[in-house]
């Protein structure tokens, strides 16, 4: 009798070996024979080492996983993962060719190498750099930060000394005017190098050609009208990227390159390709900055650099924009503008202030500006009065910063954590929160509401960004001040929310995601990609403290409201990953990374 291959099958796996070894971690620490924490998508030891880290295409399922979740959860889980296995599957990478552009402008030294200056007197502080004092090199875009040194004297001194400078340049490659070496203590540098690869005596030269034709162009600015530059108007009710300050803008050739560079990167990331004409804006517009006058730097160019942190926050690593933005907290400090100066330098520094305060809290350090020269009048009460929406919602986002200024310093002991000063300090913040909340104008409250009992998230309807903005600041900084342990509950208004809601970390978690979901403004969603995850640590199964807060002794079980176990908010989680594909697919924001740290948090993998 011929037995049937199934049945031969079935006999030689009852003979075979069952292995009790496997193969874990990535194929970095596996060839090195180390151990590796398994964190995805990029592990400890390769992010230590500065290497790309890669993983095997062998995957392995446990029944035990899938418990927590019921087949309609799964099969919800199982097309949000196919959505980003199909955008994942034609990912391409951009080769950045941007040392062709800049070699023979580049400094002999990196910047972030060169050693401080001894002080000298401040008629020489005003210096240049002659394109005869520059060597090839290498230099990253993110480096290109400055050539031009103010003196202290004019710039407003900042109150803090735990604030990141922009790196100083050594006092024998600097030649002033008159020829003397010239120095400072304390400079504040001008952006991208402008002018290194202007000579003092050079005549002005043309413009180049742009690198696309005229219908390219005229897409590409109408898709940042459309979309791009409305990312950097979640504040500015006028307009001033996109409307009120485009016809003066489009004057400014750094100003046009920037938003072309803008728009081609989201498009493609919307549209899933790879276009060459991509980098090369980019590039085009790092060559228009070295030639720009730094004398004659204006709105615009301030502008322009606003943009391009976007586009380094929307492509690069945390790291990466931080220093990008050294260069902007430069030029804004020696020009003295802050959130009350007026126009699109109003709407540049607020755009700009928003990628501070997260890069900030991603990296665990304070805000490169500090929040004492962010506005000439914090009060919420003088705001209020001054009776401008979009100043008093801008407030939200500096109670913030000073949220993650106070609590990035005190990580830095962790013996001081729990003494009475810090509690003193986050209790006045979360008082100063309150008071936001509760003094509100109607028109930075929601329209409209919906508490049904059948939805997942309750709804709020908002008319304008701003206020959406606002709400979605508040509802983050309460979480992250309930998630220290140190609040106390002050006495209940009988003219806002419940004392018992205010005081429920679930509650702002479900109100913020609620208010994401229902008002589908792209401007607010490409803002709220942290907010969101730290709304998605509270729906874990213990109370997950972001990198700012990772020194924070405060166990788990401390938390105010800590999910129980795994089959608590599941369907929280499920709607919160859909959300966040979603964002990436209709707006090109990328927001695998934070989903991918959720699952892991959730135990989704």
């Amino acid at each position: 009798m011929v037995s049937s291959p199934d049945s031969g099958d079935e006999i030689g796996a009852s003979h075979r070996p069952v292995r009790k070894r496997t193969r874990t971690g990535c194929i970095q620490c596996r060839s090195r024979r180390r151990k590796c924490d398994g964190a995805r998508p990029r592990c400890r030891s390769c992010e230590v080492r500065g290497q790309v880290c890669r993983w095997g295409l062998r995957a392995s399922f446990h029944p035990s996983r899938t418990i927590s979740l019921s087949r309609p959860e799964a099969a919800a889980l199982r097309e949000v993962e196919e959505g980003r296995g199909r955008r994942s599957s034609r990912h391409q990478q951009f080769v950045d060719e941007t040392n062709v552009i800049i070699d023979g402008y580049s400094t002999p030294d990196h910047p972030s190498c060169l050693p401080h200056l001894p002080a000298q007197d401040e008629s020489s502080s005003h210096v240049s750099c002659p394109p005869s004092q520059l060597i090839p090199g290498e230099l990253s875009i993110a480096d290109l930060f400055t050539q031009r040194i103010l003196p202290a004297s004019d710039i407003p001194a900042s109150p803090s000394g735990n604030h990141d400078l922009p790196p100083l340049i050594p006092s024998q490659r600097l030649h002033s005017v008159s020829g003397s070496t010239a120095t400072d203590t304390h400079p504040h540098l001008y952006p991208f190098l402008l002018g290194q690869a202007r000579s003092k005596d050079a005549t002005s030269q043309p413009v180049p050609q742009f690198p696309v034709t005229d219908g390219d162009k005229f897409q590409l600015i109408s898709a940042f009208i459309r979309e791009t530059g409305t990312w950097c108007e979640t504040t500015d009710s006028q307009m001033h990227f996109t409307v009120k300050s485009i016809h003066e803008m489009m004057k400014s050739s750094s100003f046009v390159a920037a938003a072309l560079s803008l728009a081609s990167r989201q498009l493609d990331y919307v549209q899933m390709r790879q276009r060459p004409v991509t980098l090369e804006l980019y590039q085009f517009t790092i060559q228009l900055l070295l030639g720009q006058d730094p004398v004659l730097a204006d709105t615009s160019i301030l502008a322009a650099c606003t943009l391009l942190c976007v586009y380094e926050m929307m492509a690069s690593r945390v790291e990466e924009w931080r220093r990008h933005l050294k260069g902007c907290a430069g030029f804004l400090r020696t020009q003295r503008w802050n959130g009350s100066s007026e126009g699109i330098v109003k709407a540049s520094f607020w755009a700009f202030a928003r990628i501070d305060v997260w890069a900030a809290f991603n990296s665990g350090k304070a805000t490169l500006i500090p929040t004492e020269s962010w506005v000439d009048n914090m009060c919420i009460d003088y705001v209020l009065a001054n009776g401008d929406l979009d100043d008093y919602c801008n407030l939200a986002n500096l109670i913030f910063a000073k949220i993650v200024n106070i609590l990035s310093t005190s990580q830095q002991s962790r013996k001081e954590m729990r003494t009475a000063g810090l509690q003193v300090s986050i209790c006045t913040l979360w008082d100063e929160m309150q008071k936001w909340y509760q003094l509100r104008p109607s028109e930075v409250c929601p329209l409209l509401r919906d508490f049904a009992p059948t939805k997942v998230f309750p709804e709020a309807l908002y008319i304008r960004s701003a206020p959406n903005c606002g709400n979605t600041f508040y509802h983050s900084g309460c979480m992250l001040l309930l998630q220290t342990g140190l609040v106390t509950q002050g006495p209940e208004n009988p003219h806002t929310s419940s004392q018992e809601e205010i005081g429920n970390i679930i509650w702002h978690a479900r109100e913020l995601v609620g208010t994401s979901i229902s008002n589908p403004s792209h401007a607010n969603w490409v803002n709220q990609l942290q907010p969101l995850f730290i709304a998605g640590t509270v729906f874990g199964s213990s109370v997950a403290f972001p990198s700012v807060w990772d020194t924070l002794s405060v166990s788990p079980g401390d938390g105010p409201s800590a999910a129980e176990n795994h089959d608590e908010f599941c369907s929280e989680k499920i709607l919160l990953l859909k959300h966040l594909a979603r964002i990436e697919r209709e707006t090109g924001w990328k927001t695998s990374d934070r989903a991918a740290e959720l699952r892991m948090l959730w135990g989704f993998v």
